[in-house]
């Protein structure tokens, strides 16, 4: 809950608040299942670790790269080709077409089969008119609600593959949804980054007007004791 509470929050006094509440729970919880394996704690890593660790984690990477530098080595990742954007969009498209093709020949292979089978006379009695015509609008429709769901994944598949554009009206806000989760996520960087340009300017102020006063107390207080008990 405070991870979700601090997710959405952008007021960087109130995420530095709700920060301390949810290091506090995450001690108290560890403190509780102290007796367990670490295997066995299953705390979750909250989202404001990862991030405040992220560029501590990026400079640790390059510091280990520069050190195979320095020994005339590279890492094994440099030895593995990197593939375009366009040969992966490929290479997706091509296997996601394959699967489809193969989920839509057994959907198809299962319509026939529960069709072929509402069909079938019965042995037991001669079946009315009435109750055959009712089979048979069962398996039309068995086979409509079958081919509609198909197509739904089918449609919603290539729109994340970008092969479709978005056209339904959840999926638009759906879009719309993702958009905003990053434009707040600018803006809460955005704004952690004025706050601390402010503090510091505040703190900057505070040294220049406060400096001589509190020098002149503290010299007065040294001469007072000085004075009183040398």
């Amino acid at each position: 809950m405070f991870d979700s509470v601090f997710t959405h929050l952008c007021q960087p006094q109130k995420r530095l608040f709700v920060k301390k509440v949810l290091d506090l729970v995450i001690l108290r919880g560890l403190e509780l299942r102290k007796p367990y394996d670490i295997s066995n704690v299953g705390l979750p890593i909250p989202k404001h670790f990862r991030l405040e660790r992220e560029e501590c984690h990026l400079g640790i990477l390059i510091m280990i790269q520069g050190v195979f530098d320095d020994i005339g080595r590279t890492s094994h990742q440099d030895d593995l080709r990197l593939m375009s954007l366009e040969e992966a969009v490929k290479l997706i498209q091509v296997h996601e077409r394959a699967r489809q093709g193969r989920v839509r020949a057994q959907l198809m292979l299962q319509i026939r089969r529960k069709a072929e089978k509402s069909l079938k006379p019965s042995s037991v009695a001669k079946q009315t008119s009435e109750e055959k015509a009712v089979l048979r609008i069962q398996a039309v429709w068995r086979s409509f609600k079958v081919r509609k769901l198909v197509k739904d994944l089918r449609d919603s598949e290539m729109i994340f593959l970008g092969m479709k554009l978005i056209e339904d009206y959840d999926l638009i806000w759906t879009w719309k949804a993702e958009k905003i989760l990053v434009e707040r996520d600018s803006l809460q960087k955005g704004e952690a980054v004025r706050s601390q340009e402010a503090s510091a300017l505040t703190y900057e102020k505070i040294i220049n007007y406060e400096e001589q006063k509190m020098k002149e107390y503290y010299e007065d207080r040294l001469r007072n004791y000085f004075l009183k008990y040398l």
